[in-house]
């Protein structure tokens, strides 16, 4: 499955309610997929890719973003995130933007 498109600079940034860009929020979202979901993994030091599967709920109730569900999605989609961390999209499940979308990483 293919990550969105990052061709236009500010789909690589989720945006806020009023439509705003937020580049801190999505920052603070990617970072801690990486530093709670794939740096364990990734200390393991297996030579095989892992699967980690990621729902867009959970990472919303563990920042207190249950309310913004679009940056939360929005910066788990973003190709330039797969690509900082050396990781595939091998499946992402659900709507654009919600509680119940679910990502299948390769990590």
């Amino acid at each position: 499955m293919q990550p969105h498109d990052d061709s236009d600079e500010e789909a690589s940034y989720a945006l806020d309610k009023g439509g705003n860009i937020n580049v801190k929020e999505a920052d603070v979202i990617r970072d801690h997929v990486v530093q709670t979901r794939f740096q364990p993994i990734k200390h393991l030091g297996s030579a095989k890719r892992t699967s980690v599967t990621i729902r867009s709920l959970d990472i919303a109730k563990e920042l207190s973003l249950e309310h913004n569900m679009p940056n939360v999605c929005g910066a788990l989609d973003r190709k330039m995130f797969l690509v900082q961390n050396n990781v595939y999209l091998k499946s992402r499940i659900g709507p654009k933007a919600g509680r119940t979308v679910v990502w299948e990483f390769l990590v």
